[in-house]
């Protein structure tokens, strides 16, 4: 295999694993924390390899990380806009409250 097969084969099972990531956050439609913070961590992270992979000129790596800090952008947005429409909906006890 040639570097660029293996730098190829790399980015696709890594975005492979980013949609997985994705899906499961859909579907559990989560609205933790950590998962926040995983997405940004990972957001500046990919941002500085885009930074040293377009100083090394090495075009792989910044197709993996464009792409990855999308797709964690996008998972970021989809965390805060549920967190939000969480802590919007009024919980069991508001009714309770307002009768009191």
């Amino acid at each position: 295999m040639t570097d660029t097969t293996v730098a190829y084969s790399a980015i696709g099972i890594s975005i492979f694993a980013r949609l997985i990531f994705m899906y499961l956050l859909y579907t559990k439609k989560s609205v933790n924390d950590l998962s926040l913070t995983f997405c940004l961590l990972n957001i500046a992270s990919s941002g500085l390899w885009i930074k040293y992979s377009l100083e090394t000129n090495d075009l792989p790596l910044t197709v993996r990380n464009a792409v990855d800090g999308v797709l964690l952008s996008v998972s970021a947005a989809y965390i805060i806009r549920n967190k939000w429409s969480a802590d919007a909906i009024p919980g069991p006890n508001s009714q309770i409250r307002e009768h009191l």
